[in-house]
């Protein structure tokens, strides 16, 4: 899935998508076209890039990471350069 098709994995910043309220008929016409990464623009999408990422909601809402929960909101997170060895194909 290309979720932020446009992401650079050394660029030192983040890449956030942000979905707002959709309808399921919106979800299902959508979802297909994240494995190609033709999602983006959508009215209902917002792409921001960040090297720090701060999120709070009114309520502590769980923080999920590549399928763990290490916490809850409020939480912060900052790219700490060179800090990860990447191997990326080549397109």
């Amino acid at each position: 899935m290309k979720i932020c098709p446009d992401a650079e994995p050394a660029d030192g910043l983040f890449d956030v998508l942000l979905i707002g309220d959709i309808s399921k008929r919106d979800l299902v016409m959508t979802l297909p076209k994240i494995y190609r990464g033709t999602h983006l623009p959508h009215p209902r999408a917002e792409l921001l890039r960040g090297a720090r990422v701060s999120i709070a909601a009114p309520i502590p809402l769980p923080v999920q990471l590549d399928g763990e929960q290490p916490g809850t909101t409020p939480a912060t997170f900052e790219v700490v350069p060179g800090a990860l060895r990447l191997r990326v194909p080549s397109a």
